[in-house]
């Protein structure tokens, strides 16, 4: 009598089916092994930290909570001969979590004088430990609680924002701050930062105490404001 059976001497070879989007602002993450592939189990670990467990193909390997930052993850599995993966070469994925806004500080070229210039010069520092500046956008207003519907993207200067008519401004000469919010690529909100006070004049002076002489002097004292 005779039998056949199934020789599998081939390395086992985990394969992510479904990975977190990177970069992400989301600080959860779930992972999904292709289970299409003779891989029966896996064991994981994250960061450095270890391999876990045994665990049956079917089922995802979860994080509810993890820290911002760069991580990797790192699986090894055993296909259904029972060979595992080796260590040394295990299926792995990097991926970036930034739920932090940036910074953005913001100033007024020239510093904050009085200016009859209503739209002045503005300079911008744009600070993420994250995704950084690229795809980021920045607002302008007058106050802090009126915004433009759709933010700009960021540049180092602007000089259109006009403080009498955009966003939460007004039309009249006096003192004037510029606040200002950046957003990154991931949609995350820094905190508002603003210049320093500065005074609008734009209105000229009126001179007022002259008057015309009704006869011909040989003097005349001149007394104005």
């Amino acid at each position: 009598d005779t039998g056949s059976f199934f020789l599998n001497t081939g390395a086992a070879i985990a394969q992510f089916l479904s990975t977190p989007q990177n970069p992400t602002k989301k600080t959860s993450a779930e992972f999904v092994l292709d289970d299409d592939s003779d891989i029966a189990s896996y064991r994981y670990q994250l960061d450095d930290s270890g391999y876990s467990t045994e665990t049956d193909v079917s089922l995802p390997i979860q994080f509810s909570v993890l820290n911002e930052g760069i991580h990797i993850i790192e699986v090894i599995g055993k296909n259904n001969a029972g060979t595992w993966q080796l260590e040394e070469t295990p299926t792995s994925f990097e991926w970036l979590i930034d739920a932090t806004g940036p910074t953005v500080t913001i100033a007024i070229d020239g510093g904050a004088v009085p200016t009859n210039d209503v739209t002045p010069s503005l300079l911008l520092t744009f600070i993420d430990a994250g995704v950084g500046s690229e795809g980021a956008k920045v607002g302008f207003s007058c106050n802090e609680v009126t915004w433009p519907t759709e933010f700009e993207p960021f540049s180092e200067s602007k000089n259109n924002f006009n403080i009498t008519s955009g966003a939460g401004c007004t039309a009249q000469d006096g003192m004037k701050t510029i606040f200002v919010q950046g957003q990154d690529s991931l949609g995350n909100f820094g905190p508002i930062s603003q210049t320093p006070e500065f005074e609008l004049d734009t209105t000229p002076p009126t001179i007022t105490g002259l008057s015309n002489d009704l006869i011909p002097t040989r003097s005349k004292t001149w007394n104005w404001d």
